[in-house]
């Protein structure tokens, strides 16, 4: 299918309230090949809006959302000219990235995947969202890019799976870090909240151990710890003291005091109004 016809197609839908076609396999499969359009009306609220629609609704068989997942996570998808920046490509990862979050959302109530399958899919989304270099969260004209916040969606999918335990759990928490740290660019497009949602849920599940998330916390300090130029130390400075007030403000809202401790000695190294430090003497640090 055209395009244009595609297009016409999902926009007649959108106006039905979504309500899914006879043929709505086939529709998803063909829309696939348009996922990662520069159209954000197709892309975004067409594409993305009525497949995930029908994910979450169930319209899909077990099978159906296999295929659909398998397709998502090839090389014409998830890792499609995986490394660009700045380029279009990043439209196709983002939102094969977006449209897992409800497949596995599905997975949690059909088992769609068996265990060597999920595994090696969170490896490849693990792989590939480390592997991100397009951080940009909107782009003028064409729409969400946000391949973080994206990617903050699906992890935290898998966090709440029960087929991912201790040392799953500590990559995820891991490659989120990673990710906060980079460095590349402030990030405004609150993509500290998407990535703090994972976090958080990693640190509901109970299964880590409290010295093992105060150990997660502590290696914060070795990133801020790296000499970086400015703009770049700013951005990871803020980036991370976002994250982590983020995660402080969950961890109090949901009576998870236990997991501050560790946490409140890092945020205050990128705090603006810390204590012991040359500002606090009247001492301004150089822009």
């Amino acid at each position: 299918m055209e395009k244009p016809a595609l297009k016409q197609r999902l926009m007649t839908i959108a106006d039905a309230d979504f309500t899914p076609p006879v043929d709505a396999f086939e529709l998803a499969s063909t829309a696939m090949g348009h996922i990662g359009d520069s159209d954000p009306l197709l892309r975004d609220e067409l594409i993305y809006g009525s497949l995930a629609r029908w994910i979450v609704n169930g319209i899909f068989s077990s099978q159906q959302l296999h295929s659909l997942a398998t397709t998502l996570l090839d090389d014409h998808h998830l890792g499609y000219r995986l490394g660009e920046k700045d380029t279009d490509s990043i439209f196709t990862r983002s939102f094969s990235m977006l449209l897992l979050a409800p497949i596995l959302y599905q997975h949690r109530r059909q088992a769609v995947f068996t265990a060597s399958e999920f595994q090696s899919m969170l490896q490849r989304v693990l792989t590939v969202f480390a592997g991100e270099q397009d951080l940009r969260g909107f782009v003028e004209e064409k729409g969400w890019a946000h391949a973080v916040a994206h990617g903050g969606d699906v992890l935290d999918e898998f966090a709440w799976c029960h087929e991912v335990q201790s040392p799953d759990l500590q990559r995820v928490l891991s490659v989120i870090q990673k990710k906060i740290c980079q460095g590349d660019v402030l990030f405004a497009f609150d993509e500290d909240e998407r990535l703090a949602t994972p976090a958080i849920a990693v640190l509901q599940r109970g299964v880590l151990t409290l010295e093992e998330v105060n150990a997660w916390f502590d290696t914060f300090k070795a990133y801020l710890e790296d000499t970086l130029d400015p703009p770049m130390r700013m951005w990871r400075a803020a980036n991370v003291r976002h994250f982590l007030r983020s995660m402080d403000y969950r961890l109090v809202s949901l009576d998870l005091h236990a997991f501050r401790g560790a946490l409140s000695p890092v945020l205050s190294l990128v705090s603006p109004y810390r204590s012991n430090t040359a500002s606090d003497e009247g001492v301004a640090e150089a822009d």
